[in-house]
């Protein structure tokens, strides 16, 4: 878990589909997603309840190859303004198909 600007993990893998479990709860925020180098998604993370195990973002590629799939923590609260406590993002898993 991490809710400093730019705090990141990286996978490397080759498969043809990715997915990021991760913890949702009232102090998450928000990540943005890069495969292969190019930026694919903001993820939200917050939700008002405490939710482990949550298949939040999932890319699948039309054939299986070599990809490398980087998160980075944003620092910016989730859901609506004021809603989320903090800007926390987690790596409760991954799996790769």
């Amino acid at each position: 878990m991490s809710d400093s600007k730019g705090a990141s993990f990286t996978v490397q893998f080759t498969g043809r589909k990715f997915t990021w479990f991760t913890k949702q709860g009232e102090r998450s925020g928000k990540a943005q997603v890069l495969v292969d180098g190019r930026p694919d998604a903001v993820v939200d993370t917050y939700t008002a309840d405490e939710i482990w195990g949550v298949g939040i973002y999932t890319k699948e590629f039309p054939a299986a190859g070599p990809h490398t799939v980087t998160i980075s923590v944003l620092g910016e609260p989730g859901g609506p303004p004021g809603y989320s406590l903090g800007a926390e993002v987690y790596l409760d898993g991954i799996r790769i198909e």
